[in-house]
């Protein structure tokens, strides 16, 4: 325990160094980049206004990486002895032969040998000290990357998502090496800036493993980050952190949990039933290189209103030819519930006299193919089949007192396929189009009533958008937007044709103004029966981002 004191001491210390001599927002280019002393001709300011000196930040923190378990013999940069020990929690810790072969192969490694000095024949721990792993400095600079890189102009946006998830990564990485010598580290996550008074109070044992851990789910959960460092980049980036080593894989990995879930839904009138729903979702979650598998269900218990036991696949494969070759299949389900967002969103002028219940998908089964044939391109060509159970739906109802919106539940299946392709470059143009064909039946009865279920059904869906930003605060975007409507009999309601142009500018961080123009062509379409839409139409306001 004192040993662990001193060392804390020892951190508390070199943490305030690095706040009177490192803070300084001040950093130095060329040959000795990021080393030159503090001064007033290179700014944080001047580092990230371009895509090369931005990613030299990240590179000094990569300099100093523990690199594997490594002697004093002569071989401070290479693995040599401790091959193995690299891929474990070992990782670097600069061990003397003898601290190697007599302490930790040995099984001998305690309190008492933490410390063991340089030189000495049991050496464990040399070297271990800011000066020469810069292990705070290190982390410092990944954290200046996560908090600036999004003003670098000439970098893409998918770099600096993936710059950021190597950053997070790396923190973790110096936060564990660190918390096998000292315990509960102080919590640094941002850069701490030269008018913070204090320093933040160490962390327990725990909070700093869960700020490791949350660290690495959030560089996991990046879709940027790669799972691994594709051919063409092998020689000029071999050595970079990845998405399998920030998870932790040497060959594969395989989880099994059960997610739950509950909704309860409560009236304060005697017209609709109250009912609750509880969802299970045991799987079983394979991952390697080349496969990721997810073997589970959706199992559904509904009490009160509805009162039902349901069982839904959740069952997903992907299969990774290369980083831009991807076979994936699907066979999902499960609830979605009826609540007013989602009747917002099939109409927000339909009514119902009865109580609607969920809508369940009882399968979505799918096959498709993504490919990325060129940097910042990409299609996704698939094709499956859809039933659903009290799937919503709109129709015009006339009556004695008139006209109105009648939201209807009804269950109806589809065979659809569909495709995408999208493409973005450096943050300047990006472009997506896509479109979906489906061809939806409905439970047959006397009269063919089932048939109204499906009159604003999409049977095609095409968009296509394009978004130019020419400076950084103004955002410009032209898309168009088709459906068409499922033929009933003879008949077919009109398609939707929506044209717009609109555009953006940010007034101050955070605070924009805009414009809209819809329905350029000026189309006579309904989204919703008995609405029709306006003709050329404008809109604008003003957008507060938080």
């Amino acid at each position: 325990m004192k040993n662990i004191k001193k060392h804390f001491h020892a951190i508390v210390l070199l943490l305030g160094l690095l706040i009177s001599t490192n803070a300084c927002e001040d950093l130095a280019f060329g040959d000795k980049f990021l080393q030159k002393p503090p001064s007033t001709d290179v700014t944080i300011d001047t580092v990230f206004s371009t895509a090369e000196y931005a990613r030299r930040v990240l590179w000094y923190s990569y300099r100093y990486l523990p690199m594997g378990l490594e002697t004093s013999n002569s071989y401070w940069n290479t693995m040599w002895l401790g091959n193995i020990e690299g891929l474990t929690d070992l990782n670097q810790d600069y061990l003397g032969y003898s601290g190697v072969n007599k302490v930790y192969y040995a099984g001998n490694y305690n309190a008492g040998t933490e410390n063991s000095p340089r030189g000495t024949y049991m050496a464990t721990k040399i070297r271990f000290n800011e000066n020469e792993t810069h292990m705070w400095s290190a982390i410092r600079n990944a954290w200046l990357i996560v908090a600036n890189i999004d003003r670098v102009p000439d970098m893409d946006r998918a770099e600096k998502e993936r710059l950021k998830a190597e950053a997070k990564a790396m923190v973790a990485v110096y936060y564990a090496h660190m918390l096998r010598h000292y315990g509960g580290l102080p919590i640094i996550d941002k850069v701490i800036s030269p008018d913070e008074a204090s320093m933040p109070t160490r962390a327990t044992l725990q909070q700093t493993v869960d700020f490791i851990v949350r660290l690495l789910n959030e560089a996991i959960d990046c879709p940027e980050f790669p799972w691994h460092i594709s051919e063409a980049e092998m020689s000029n980036w071999d050595g970079r952190l990845t998405k399998a080593g920030a998870m932790g894989t040497i060959s594969e990995e395989q989880f099994v949990g059960v997610d739950l879930s509950m909704d309860n839904t409560f009236y304060k009138n005697n017209l609709f039933e109250d009912y609750t729903s509880v969802e299970l979702n045991p799987y079983y979650l394979y991952q390697s290189e080349d496969w990721k598998i997810r073997l589970g269900a959706h199992v559904d218990v509904a009490f009160g209103f509805g009162k039902k036991f349901r069982v839904a696949p959740d069952v997903t494969a992907q299969y990774i030819f290369s980083d831009s070759y991807i076979l994936y299949a699907q066979a999902t389900g499960g609830r979605q519930a009826n609540d007013f967002r989602r009747l917002e969103m099939v109409s927000p002028y339909g009514q119902s006299s009865t109580q609607l219940d969920a809508t369940y998908e009882q399968l979505n089964a799918a096959l498709g193919f993504k490919t990325s044939p060129v940097t910042g391109l990409w299609f996704n060509i698939y094709g499956g089949y859809q039933d659903l159970k009290n799937n919503l739906a709109s129709a015009a109802i006339a009556n004695y007192s008139g006209s109105y919106l009648q939201l209807l539940q009804g269950n109806m299946h589809n065979i659809y396929a569909g495709a995408e392709a999208s493409y973005s470059y450096k943050d300047i143009i990006s472009f997506t189009a896509s479109g979906i064909y489906r061809d939806w039946k409905t439970a047959k009865t006397e009269n063919n009533s089932g048939d109204q279920l499906l009159y604003y059904m999409p049977s095609f869906e095409a968009s296509f958008k394009v978004d130019i930003r020419p400076i950084s605060s103004v955002l410009i975007n032209l898309g168009y937007q088709h459906i068409t409507r499922e033929k009933i009999g003879n008949e077919r309601v009109d398609p939707v044709g929506n044209l717009y142009l609109g555009g953006s500018y940010e007034v101050f961080e955070g605070i924009s103004i805009y414009v809209r123009a819809n329905n350029l062509l000026n189309k006579d379409y309904q989204y919703y029966p008995g609405y029709p839409t306006e003709g050329i139409n404008f809109m604008g306001g003003v957008s507060f981002r938080f």
